[in-house]
């Protein structure tokens, strides 16, 4: 019974992988189709190097859905195929299947944990092979502590790094070269950064950062270039019931420096918690907070229609504002502000399904948005989008401006 229930999902799994789903198609389970030669090789070889009551993992922080992930790991142009199962309880093993003449099995290796929280590949050794990064705990709970194994794979699997964190975040920080940071973070005890790079090919502690061990935990990791010159990391974190700030962190010389110290005048500041982006893809990362506009009467927290600005940072670290926007979440949308309108008043129904954006001195509407349940567009009202549930109209919008209604999650659409 169990090889036959194993022997389904690994079906369905590369099933899955043609581009059909099962709701999509009229052919019998009893006659599935035939699947193209390559998927159908992987299949026999997990079959045969998977145990057959094992169930395939994915990873918890992935956006994957199949637990077969096709990845070019030495750098040859050809993809390798990875899998995961629970070995036996407290362990997770890892299987990488090559095609030599036929997928057969390359490199097997074993992580401790009963979960697997996240799966990464990154060339971390500057050798042009990827190694294989592995979060693991022994629960799902998202502030549990975890573990981080690292991998080289070659003609057998070398264990690289075996170390207790709640994040990793790698990447190449320019001049400094690939590196992995390591966070661990327990409130009110410790908050460090740990900073790993290839020392004759080997992993080193090269650089320590103590951070605010006060804040309430991380929201959101991201590197890259944090001014035109500079790479490093913007994190955001919680401090507050709502509030949160973001710690950037430069990278420079091998060495972590934190720009903007937590304290009275913290630049990075924010009511609620908004994320750090690239949003003008320029290639350098934002901090964003959120402003209030001018509105006609006094407002709550969370009745305050807050504009949300990114600043990006100079060499100098000095801030200048790069975007803003206005998001509705309840109607999952945002209109995008432009820089030239300097002083904005928003008004909005109690539901907030009629809103406009008004010229604060003149008090022209530049922008409106009215989201009906009823699929009929009045007189005077310009479709902007329509969705199963509802249309988005507005009598403000033309050519020129219709690009600043965007869904925030595009998959409703």
């Amino acid at each position: 019974m169990k090889r036959y229930i194993k022997e389904l999902f690994l079906f369905v799994v590369l099933f899955g992988l043609t581009g059909c789903s099962m709701l999509e198609t009229n052919t019998s389970l009893m006659a599935p189709p035939t699947l193209p030669d390559t998927k159908e090789e992987i299949l026999h070889a997990i079959e045969q190097y998977v145990p057959n009551s094992q169930e395939l993992l994915i990873p918890l922080n992935d956006k994957r859905t199949n637990p077969i992930i096709m990845e070019d790991l030495d750098g040859d142009g050809k993809e390798e195929a990875i899998v995961f199962y629970k070995k036996k309880p407290g362990i997770l093993t890892g299987v990488v299947l090559k095609d030599m003449d036929g997928w057969k099995q390359w490199v097997t290796f074993d992580s401790g944990g009963k979960v697997l929280h996240d799966l990464k590949f990154f060339d971390l050794t500057g050798d042009g092979k990827k190694e294989v990064f592995i979060g693991t705990a022994y629960t799902k709970e998202y502030d549990s502590s975890r573990v981080l194994y690292v991998y080289q794979l070659d003609d057998e699997a070398e264990r690289l790094l075996e170390e207790a964190c709640h994040y990793f975040i790698m990447d190449d920080f320019g001049p400094t070269g690939p590196a992995l940071i390591l966070v661990t973070f327990n409130k009110g005890k410790n908050n460090t950064l740990t900073m790993y790079q290839t020392k004759d090919m080997k992993l080193t502690v090269t650089d320590t950062l103590a951070l605010d061990e006060y804040i309430n935990g991380y929201e959101h990791l991201i590197s890259g270039r944090i001014t035109p010159s500079t790479w490093g990391l913007m994190l955001d974190v919680g401090i507050g019931a709502h509030s949160g700030a973001t710690f950037v962190i430069s990278i420079q010389n091998g060495r972590m420096e934190n720009v903007f110290p937590h304290g009275e005048d913290d630049p990075t500041f924010k009511a609620s918690m908004t994320y750090s982006n690239d949003t003008n893809r320029d290639g350098i990362l934002e901090f964003s907070v959120l402003e209030e506009p001018v509105v006609e009467k006094d407002l709550s927290h969370a009745e305050m229609p807050y504009i949300t600005a990114y600043y990006q940072l100079t060499d100098a670290y000095e801030q200048h504002l790069v975007s803003k926007r206005f998001d509705n979440d309840t109607y999952n949308y945002q209109i995008l502000l432009p820089l030239k309108w300097k002083n904005i008043k928003i008004n909005m129904s109690d539901d907030w399904k009629y809103v406009e954006m008004i010229d604060a001195k003149t008090d022209q509407v530049l922008f409106d948005v009215y989201v009906s349940e009823i699929k009929r567009i009045e007189d005077d009202w310009t479709l902007l989008k329509e969705t199963d549930q509802y249309v988005y109209l507005s009598k403000t919008v033309n050519e020129k401006n219709k690009h600043l209604f965007q869904f925030i999650h595009d998959s409703i659409e």
